[in-house]
């Protein structure tokens, strides 16, 4: 990750650009949060007495050793410490991409292996593990900016909540909009990743194909992003029984930033719709071409697919269109999102 402003105990610029994560030495000395990193706080609980919440977890978790280390880290500023220009943001954007396109299979497996394979925080509450994400951005998002990723997530929640009211897909399927709310919650929780030092262009950005190592989105191999990391680690919790996820789900977090997703042709009785949002508002020519999006549509063609893309892509339109540049972390009913988080974890805390 890009570093403009170094304190104390923090990497140089260089090493948290070189691709690889960064955790802190046990014997690490505290890092002084800086200004950024305050501010937030400072939102965080500003909003958590509105809402009848706390942060006590939170600010748990921000001492810790690993956390501690990078969390200043986690959001680019520039040489005086302050939030970088539109302008410069967007240049910022330009260098992350080229990062990301940089990634080689090698490259990728290696990135699968150190973040996954083993915990780096231990137990911890999915709850808080989302209001974590108030201290990252993504670095790639020219709409939100500066909006914080824990922002975004219940941004798409709130217009997920709303539009299950009226829209017939709901209706259809008793469990869709649980189904719909939860991953509108835990798409991102991969953004984490910023959190620990990994560089942009590893942890933000859309995704393209890679290659197909099968027929089916199951043999769909793509670029590493917080999409394989957030999947990887929600997986690696329902194998261990910690969460009751559906298929669903999971390709929500691992899918949402595919851009080739976007350009399935679902029809209405499996669950795809005639408006085009989300996603397919991101696939034109200079973003998909028609070759890779042939090639997409060749190798997923099963029904079963098709309505795992279908949920996807109408989630997409969520993710995409309730993006609003804000500071302001929006009012929500704690207690309803708390039930429906221990529904889905079984009241136990997630290893991340």
């Amino acid at each position: 990750m890009v570093v403009a402003v170094l304190l104390p105990g923090l990497l140089s610029a260089a090493a948290l650009t070189s691709g690889g994560g960064v955790l802190a030495p046990a014997s690490s000395e505290p890092t002084v949060p800086n200004a950024e990193v305050r501010r937030r706080l400072d939102e965080l609980r500003q909003w958590a007495e509105a809402v009848g919440d706390d942060i006590a977890g939170v600010e748990r978790l921000m001492a810790l050793p690993q956390l501690n280390f990078t969390l200043n880290a986690a959001v680019n500023l520039d040489e005086n410490g302050e939030r970088l220009s539109e302008q410069k943001f967007r240049a910022h954007e330009d260098g992350v991409y080229v990062v990301h396109n940089k990634q080689t299979a090698d490259s990728r497996r290696d990135l699968a292996e150190r973040w996954t394979s083993k915990p780096l925080l231990g137990n911890v509450s999915a709850w808080d593990l989302l209001k974590l994400l108030h201290f990252t951005v993504d670095n790639t998002d020219g709409h939100l900016m500066y909006t914080s990723q824990f922002i975004h997530c219940l941004q798409v929640y709130n217009m997920a909540k709303v539009d299950s009211l009226h829209d017939e897909r709901y209706k259809l399927d008793p469990q869709y909009r649980d189904d719909m709310l939860i991953g509108s919650l835990l798409h991102d929780m991969g953004k984490s990743l910023s959190l620990f030092g990994e560089a942009d262009g590893n942890v933000d950005c859309m995704n393209r194909v890679t290659e197909f190592s099968s027929e089916g989105l199951d043999g769909v191999d793509f670029q590493y992003n917080h999409d394989r990391f957030g999947h990887d680690k929600l997986r690696l919790n329902v194998l261990g029984g910690r969460l009751a996820l559906p298929q669903r789900v999971l390709d929500v977090a691992n899918f949402h930033s595919l851009r080739e997703m976007g350009t399935l042709q679902v029809p209405v009785h499996l669950g795809g719709t005639r408006r085009a949002k989300g996603l397919l508002y991101l696939v034109d020519g200079d973003v998909v071409t028609s070759q890779e999006t042939s090639n997409f549509r060749m190798h997923v063609t099963k029904e079963d697919d098709l309505r795992r893309a279908a949920f996807v892509q109408h989630f997409g339109g969520y993710d995409y269109h309730s993006k609003d540049r804000t500071n302001t972390i929006p009012i929500v009913n704690v207690t309803e999102i708390k039930e429906l988080l221990q529904k889905y974890t079984r009241g136990a805390d997630l290893e991340w």
